[in-house]
């Protein structure tokens, strides 16, 4: 809802006119995106100002009047496991079977008035599997060593980001785990897999075959990464990672 272009000239010099950001923020302020210029050269960086002022608004509100009217930012409740009833649980079942593309799962989702992950809990047997926090980093290593494409979905509440490619280089810093992949791919990614509460190995029809994917939720049930097999819609699901997948689920398989 918001849009900031913001300069920091605070590390400027002759051949760097510092951080140039432009930022989005959803109606509470909470940051979206960021995207950065990285091209420093004289024709990108006037491109760069030549874009901010096309869009820049005519009619400027004062910083204090912008602060006041964001929204309310709503404050998120632990994650409570929602139980169906005996039929609603006959009918996620019989939808999650009869699934053909992996986008009716949200139409499923929202017409029981459930969430994923307790979605998870009650799903046909043998279509989901509970994970050990730490499977994020033995997916990570064995897609590393292998050195075949996974599929990366990172989101929050307004946009969900995809790298699609090798994994290079996988690295533990304490608490995080870190893919850094910049000089291959240009791909960086930091998580605190200790903040995970959930992690599940996901199989779901579609018409292509059985897709399979490792979900990672927080304490209040959000999703905060999931990890796919590279494919192209009309392709089955690639061998290797239904491999991947099931080294994965032997190694980190919580007992009921």
């Amino acid at each position: 809802q918001h849009m900031l272009a913001i300069t920091d000239d605070s590390k400027a010099d002759a051949t760097n006119p510092g951080s140039l950001s432009i930022q989005f923020f959803d109606g509470a302020g909470s940051a979206i995106a960021k995207v950065f210029l990285r091209d420093y050269k004289n024709e990108s960086i006037d491109q760069w100002f030549s874009l901010i002022e096309q869009h820049t608004m005519k009619t400027h509100t004062d910083t204090q009047t912008l602060i006041t009217s964001l929204q309310r930012l709503s404050v998120e409740q632990p994650w409570q496991l929602k139980m169906l009833n005996e039929e609603q649980t006959a009918i996620l079942q019989k939808k999650w079977l009869g699934l053909t593309d992996i986008h009716q799962f949200y139409i499923v989702l929202k017409k029981l008035g459930i969430d994923r992950a307790s979605s998870y809990v009650q799903a046909p047997e043998g279509t989901t599997y509970r994970l050990e926090p730490k499977a994020i980093e033995s997916l990570l290593n064995l897609a590393q060593q292998q050195a075949e494409p996974i599929m990366t979905f990172v989101g929050n509440k307004g946009i969900v980001q995809i790298q699609t490619g090798i994994v290079h280089n996988v690295k533990r810093i304490g608490n995080w785990l870190n893919i850094l992949d910049k000089p291959q791919t240009n791909f960086t990614l930091h998580l605190n897999d200790d903040a995970l509460a959930q992690v599940w190995c996901v199989k779901r029809p579609t018409k292509d075959g059985i897709v399979t994917c490792i979900e990672a939720f927080d304490t209040n049930g959000n999703t905060i990464i999931t990890f796919f097999g590279q494919r192209q819609e009309g392709e089955p699901e690639k061998a290797y990672w239904q491999q991947m997948t099931a080294t994965v689920i032997d190694q980190h398989l919580l007992s009921n």
